[in-house]
């Protein structure tokens, strides 16, 4: 179930919180730089704020996911599951096995939605930020 979530969302996934650091920096440009026209500053600042909604949003549940799949992890093995039936021991071992692997959810390129790619993202958009206001300086 969790590699057909990942299939069906990882380029949509990847896409969304890339342009979202493009539209951070870009924003962050326009902003600092100033318009004549309130109405452009405004637009981009309300642009700025629902990008930064939607990438934190993606990348805090995908911190969830990985947080509850952990803590399910722990309670599974903590679980005295060797005082259970013989039919509940195997199910318990198959569980045990498929949780070895973390469950995340991740984007084309294995870009990994949790709140460590959200502080990359923000760093990538003030990088962003940075290199076109020195061209525009220039």
């Amino acid at each position: 179930m969790s590699s057909l979530f990942n299939e069906l969302c990882s380029v949509p996934l990847f896409a969304s919180l890339f342009s979202g650091g493009v539209v951070l920096g870009l924003s962050s440009l326009i902003i600092v730089i100033g318009t004549d026209k309130p109405g452009t500053a405004s637009g981009t600042f309300i642009l700025a704020l629902a990008e930064i909604g939607n990438v934190s949003t993606i990348c805090k549940f995908g911190q969830i996911v990985t947080d509850l799949n952990e803590k399910f992890r722990e309670e599974v093995q903590n679980l005295a599951w060797y005082h259970f039936s013989a039919k509940f021991k195997a199910s318990m071992l198959i569980v045990q096995e498929y949780n070895r692997q973390e469950l995340q959810v991740t984007g084309a390129f294995q870009f990994k939605a949790n709140m460590e790619s959200f502080s990359r993202i923000l760093n990538t958009a003030y990088s962003y930020f940075s290199l076109l206001l020195a061209f525009e300086n220039n």
